[in-house]
């Protein structure tokens, strides 16, 4: 039931700016206010500021490689930039 997204990726080109983050997590609570979001990472990202404007969940650091697996696996929609979360979200 949830939508998780994953705002991180390994090298700079590969992120997409925090204010589209937020827009995009701002967008879909204008149309679907009670959908349940949450954002993937690791223990060394930092999403402070989404997390402040947006008042998401954050996962952030507290899954396993195996649990975020299993969270994608049973996730309504992901949306990730060209990481390994997205690679397994298409598998």
């Amino acid at each position: 039931k949830y939508v998780l997204l994953a705002p991180s990726a390994a090298w700079d080109l590969k992120k997409w700016p925090t204010e589209h983050w937020i827009a995009l997590i701002e967008g879909i609570r204008g149309r679907f206010p009670n959908q349940e979001m949450a954002l993937l990472g690791g223990p060394e990202d930092d999403f402070s500021q989404i997390v402040a404007k947006t008042r998401i969940e954050n996962w952030a650091g507290k899954l396993s490689w195996l649990e975020t697996t299993y969270a994608i696996a049973r996730c309504k929609e992901l949306v990730s930039g060209d990481t390994g979360v997205v690679h397994v979200g298409d598998a």
